[in-house]
């Protein structure tokens, strides 16, 4: 696991299978090492071609310890074996998804053109 920045994203890229024991040191990671000053966290999972369904309480806890911080929580990169076991177990709803960086970017850029316009309409 290796911490990185990009915009106004902290970023924790992740490699290998998540079992539930990686997925506690993944936990650890992202809530008490997030950069000060950054309200969003991406998990990359572009690297992990799997997850066992024990992972997926704790991507929650991670996700609703972040919350509580003032922080979001965006998981990027999933693969159709992580999709179709978060679908299983009913888990999709509770998670916020972006498919690439690239997409991160420009969704940033998006929200940063949004609040320009709107703070000079005011």
């Amino acid at each position: 696991m290796k911490f990185r920045t990009s915009n106004s994203y902290a970023i924790l890229d992740v490699q290998g299978v998540i079992t539930y024991e990686v997925a506690q040191n993944l936990e650890r990671s992202a809530v008490e090492n997030i950069p000060a000053g950054f309200t969003n966290m991406v998990i990359n999972m572009e690297n992990v071609p799997r997850i066992d369904s024990s992972s997926l309480g704790v991507l929650l806890r991670i996700s609703v310890k972040l919350a509580q911080k003032g922080v979001t929580l965006f998981l990027m990169g999933l693969n159709d074996q992580i999709k179709s076991v978060m679908r299983i177990a009913g888990m999709q709803g509770y998670f916020r998804f972006v498919s690439d960086e690239a997409a991160l970017v420009k969704s940033q850029t998006r929200k940063e053109l949004d609040e320009f316009l709107e703070s000079d309409s005011k």
